[in-house]
């Protein structure tokens, strides 16, 4: 949870950016040892927090007052003031005199960019003013975790919602904000996916890096290839624990206990668009070269040869060799129908590929397949690692 407590000061900071990075040890011990310090409750750090004298207290008489450009963001801070406090928070047109949060998009604030934003809170009332919507969305959440943290509960608690007075101010230095979820290697459902998403957006990331294909397991619906997750998705096992040499998959039917899962096309669009509603951008990642296992494992074509299965175990033991050929024009064609599907359910201008290692000893009967070594002229693995990047930018 957000670092709570502040006291009357100024304090201005040279700022570092909505976080990179958010470190679980770190927030646990700004909870512990920053309560009653003159720090700002509010992660990331912003760029001026300045303390005032007083409280705003949320009451069964606020208001918030929100007009139809901010009805969005007005109407997402309400839903979730709600259900913590039990009090109706109507939106209202216009503002009373006092008792009101108002949301106000200004265009004199276009310093500030589309994320930044300044928050005010007073005895009064509390406003959050930007000069765009992501901005009004930022600083809802910097106003969240003014408050006591009971505030993120999903029932109506009893108590006095107060957020100590201060002026902020903050912008974002990084316009690249992301976190990375691998599902692979351990599935994570859809309710799981959001709750990710939520901690992201409370902590002002923008960019939600989606691992959804490796060794572990392929978790996208490809309706081209259904084989990938009626059998890719199901690893034998329990899910504890990660060996190489224990990864074996069988579809779902009953014979072996299996681990895993996947999402369907349709739950992939659900979760793009709850990521959406709260300014973040889905990266899927669909790992290639290497650590495509599942793929392997039901394209087995898709191999140099039948003996590289033999000639790559003793090095990444596992059974079956888990890096596409590349001298094979069907790897060509079987990935390039993989992302056809893909970046369908994607809007956003990225798709991470990976381009992940391959062994010493795939190298060489690439070289051997593709002609590397002769045809080509290249006589290091690096040199047709090269030759190969053009392939999967032509895809």
């Amino acid at each position: 949870m957000p670092v709570r407590r502040g006291e009357v000061g100024v304090l201005r900071y040279n700022h570092e950016g909505m976080s990179l990075v958010v470190s679980t040890v770190a927030l646990a011990l700004g909870m512990v040892g920053l309560q009653g310090s003159t720090l700002p409750p509010i992660v990331p750090m912003p760029t001026e927090y300045v303390r005032k004298t007083g409280q705003f207290e949320i009451l069964p008489s606020t208001v918030i007052v929100a007009d139809n450009r901010e009805l969005g963001e007005a109407d997402r801070l309400a839903r979730m003031l709600r259900k913590a406090t039990g009090y109706p928070l109507p939106i209202r047109p216009t503002k009373p005199v006092k008792d009101y949060i108002e949301f106000d998009l200004k265009p004199e604030m276009k310093w500030l960019g589309e994320e930044g934003y300044r928050v005010s809170v007073r005895s009064e009332y509390v406003t959050i003013r930007s000069f765009g919507i992501p901005g009004l969305f930022y600083g809802a959440q910097s106003f969240r975790q003014m408050l006591p943290k009971e505030i993120e509960s999903d029932e109506a608690v009893f108590r006095d919602w107060i957020a100590l007075a201060a002026e902020i101010s903050d912008a974002p230095r990084f316009e690249w904000r992301g976190m990375h979820l691998d599902v692979s290697r351990h599935f994570f459902g859809v309710d799981e996916v959001k709750k990710f998403i939520d901690l992201l957006a409370l902590y002002k990331f923008n960019r939600f890096h989606w691992h959804l294909v490796d060794d572990g397991g392929w978790r996208i619906e490809i309706k081209g290839h259904p084989d990938l997750t009626r059998v890719g998705a199901w690893r034998i096992g329990d899910g504890r624990g990660w060996d190489h040499s224990q990864l074996f998959f069988n579809q779902n039917d009953g014979v072996y206990q299996v681990y895993g899962g996947y999402y369907t096309q349709d739950q992939v669009r659900e979760v793009v668009e709850y990521a959406s509603l709260r300014h973040i951008t889905v990266v899927p990642e669909i790992e290639m070269p290497g650590h495509s296992l599942p793929a392997l494992w039901v394209r087995r074509d898709l191999a140099c040869d039948e003996a590289s299965v033999n000639r790559i175990l003793p090095q990444i033991k596992t059974q079956f060799v888990n890096t596409y050929c590349p001298g094979k024009e069907a790897t060509y064609k079987f990935l390039t129908e993989v992302l056809d599907e893909v970046v369908e359910l994607f809007p956003g201008d990225y798709v991470h590929i990976g381009g992940t290692r391959w062994t010493s000893g795939l190298g060489r009967l690439v070289r051997t397949v593709w002609g590397c070594e002769s045809g080509n002229g290249l006589t290091e693995t690096r040199n047709c690692m090269v030759t190969l990047c053009g392939g999967w930018r032509a895809i």
